[in-house]
């Protein structure tokens, strides 16, 4: 199956002490067909989340923007925009405010502008603090998903206003599917899994959010390490038993040429990065996706310096997860996802034959290919429709092709037919 996404960046963020940073796209994207995946480290030592939450969105069509409530330390990471061909993926996006009021626990739901499957979508969104807090259960926030709503779900509500952006993309065509699977924490629990329809894990990604009530500062009860397991389970580990949490999974799996390289991130207490090399990906379409939202790991700490990890690719075959301190111990994962390029082009035409010589011309039903004309690659194959003959085929490239039909089977015997130097026409839209 043919890719869905036509572009991934990446741009690296640091607003130097500032609230906000706005960023310019280099890459001619369609921001509305566009999801931000992000993660990053902290300098600061203190518990306010107003300094290291941030919001991210595009405030016009060329611009992405980076915003926290406190101008104070420092935030500095990466953003992947993944940009979906919007005849494949339908990527929904808007703003949502979680109200500082005396509610517990508090549900925020944004109607959609179109209902989705949620069997084929999957949401991460960004958000910001309105005022300083510490508590967990006041800034943690889990994402959800049903048929025409988004929801963000916290314990707490009148610590402070939460205000953030959500990213829906959904699939259209089948390049991948999703399921949901959510994990329960008691007060006893560290380590918890549960079962999934299995999937492949090579092809496989996750992302997760928390919804904790958890009154403190402490990052150990609501950090994780979270992962997919063998393609069969979902497991969730925090450093130290405490607050009633929950963290949420979405699990996506691809069914194009997408691939995924998963592996361990263990940091030392003296330990500022890891880098774990990988298996060559095309950095034009691969993205350093953490499993958890920020990239939080699972720390015995208090500071969102230990606990905050930007992850970002340093080459094509190395993945680096980058903290700010190191006064202790902290593991997580990585996830490398190398997205199977859109089509940006196309051929169209229709095939007839004749049963025998001298009967009229028919449409047929048969097999088109189209190659590179320098390299001999192969592009792409349709089937021709038996009512016209028409055929439509995708190709990722602009150049010269070579385009075969292939004989139908019955009727009159014929070579193959063939043209060269044949060059697609550029699919419009999006």
């Amino acid at each position: 199956m043919i890719g869905c996404v036509k572009s991934v960046e990446s741009l690296y963020f640091n607003p130097s002490g500032a609230a906000s940073q706005t960023l310019n796209l280099t890459k001619g994207q369609v921001v509305e067909n566009c999801v931000p995946f992000v993660t990053y480290q902290s300098s600061s030592s203190s518990t306010d989340a107003a300094r290291w939450r941030i919001d991210v969105y595009f405030p016009n069509s060329t611009q992405i923007k980076i915003e926290r409530t406190a101008a104070s330390d420092n935030t500095a990471g990466h953003i992947y925009i993944v940009e979906f061909d919007p005849n494949k993926v339908r990527v929904q996006q808007g703003s949502f405010t979680c109200l500082d009021e005396a509610v517990a626990p508090q549900n925020t739901v944004v109607a959609l502008a179109q209902t989705v499957d949620t069997s084929k979508a999957a949401v991460v969104a960004h958000y910001r603090t309105a005022l300083t807090t510490g508590d967990w259960d006041g800034h943690s926030l889990q994402f959800g998903l049903s048929s025409s709503n988004f929801s963000a779900y916290r314990y707490q509500g009148d610590d402070t206003a939460l205000y953030g952006h959500y990213y829906v993309f959904e699939s259209l065509t089948g390049n991948f599917t999703v399921q949901q699977k959510q994990l329960a924490f008691t007060g006893s629990d560290t380590l918890k899994s549960d079962t999934i329809t299995a999937v492949n894990g090579n092809k496989s990604f996750v992302v997760s959010s928390v919804y904790t009530t958890n009154n403190s500062s402490s990052w150990f009860y609501s950090t994780f390490d979270a992962k997919l397991v063998g393609g069969s389970s979902v497991e969730a580990q925090r450093a130290v038993a405490g607050a009633y949490t929950t963290i949420k999974f979405f699990i996506i799996e691809f069914h194009d040429d997408t691939t995924v390289r998963h592996g361990d991130v263990s940091l030392s207490s003296s330990d500022l990065q890891d880098d774990n090399t990988i298996t060559e990906v095309d950095t034009n379409y691969a993205a350093a996706i953490n499993t958890t939202a920020m990239g939080t790991m699972r720390v015995s700490t208090t500071s969102s310096q230990d606990g905050l990890c930007d992850h970002y690719l340093t080459s094509s075959t190395n993945v680096r997860a980058l903290r700010n301190a190191a006064a202790v111990a902290a593991e997580g994962r990585y996830q490398v996802v190398e997205f199977s390029q859109a089509p940006g082009y196309y051929f169209g035409g229709t095939v007839s034959e004749r049963a025998i010589p001298s009967d009229p011309l028919t449409p047929v039903v048969t097999t088109v290919r189209a190659y590179r004309r320098d390299t001999g690659d192969f592009m792409g194959e349709a089937t021709s429709s038996g009512i016209g003959g028409s055929y439509y085929l995708e190709t990722t490239y602009s150049g010269s092709h070579y385009v075969v039909a292939l004989d139908p089977s019955g009727g009159e015997s014929y070579n193959i037919l063939g043209y060269d130097l044949v060059v697609p026409t550029t699919i419009s839209g999006g």
